[in-house]
């Protein structure tokens, strides 16, 4: 998600930061926040190129025909029409997301830094999280009070490139898979 005063350009530049591993994938979508009814935090709904929003069964073959590559996602964003890019989860990449997100509540410091030390890593969005991607399969999982989810079949994840490590897409370490 650009920056208040970031332009379209700077943002994609950013993302050029993104691993070649996730670059080559075509599974990019675009995503609009969409303001939430409740006074939570708003929600983040993903578009295709084309501008449809991404609905129906997530993974399939009329889907994934639909998911856009890295440079066809980012030509796309550049129309101003967006709030960011964000990249479609599917199995066969072998390649599993966590997002630490504290939806409001601390989310354990020593966590973090454990992810951020061991694979390619940037901020969320609201710069409040930390996305990461490791390699492998993982069970999908979610704990909001702890702030985690793990993501490898069918979620989308909006990228940033607010890198906080460069290194490329590693394996789990095994304390991330008990």
């Amino acid at each position: 998600m650009p920056k208040p005063y970031e332009t379209p350009v700077d943002y994609i530049g950013r993302l050029f930061l993104l691993p070649d591993e996730l670059k080559r994938l075509k599974g990019f979508v675009l995503w609009k926040l969409k303001p939430s009814n409740n006074g939570k935090k708003p929600g983040k709904v993903p578009y295709y190129i084309d501008g449809t929003t991404r609905k129906g069964t997530q993974g399939s073959p009329k889907d994934r025909e639909r998911l856009a590559t890295f440079a066809d996602a980012a030509n796309a964003f550049e129309s101003g029409s967006y709030t960011g890019i964000g990249l479609a989860m599917l199995p066969e990449w072998g390649i599993t997301a966590i997002d630490l997100d504290s939806h409001g509540k601390p989310v354990d410091p020593e966590l973090q830094q454990m992810v951020v030390d061991t694979t390619y890593s940037e901020r969320s969005p609201g710069l409040d999280g930390i996305r990461a991607f490791y390699k492998g399969s993982y069970p999908q999982f979610q704990n909001p009070d702890r702030g985690i989810e793990i993501y490898d079949k069918t979620q989308f994840l909006t990228v940033t490139g607010e890198v906080l490590n460069t290194m490329g897409i590693e394996p789990m370490p095994n304390w991330g898979r008990g």
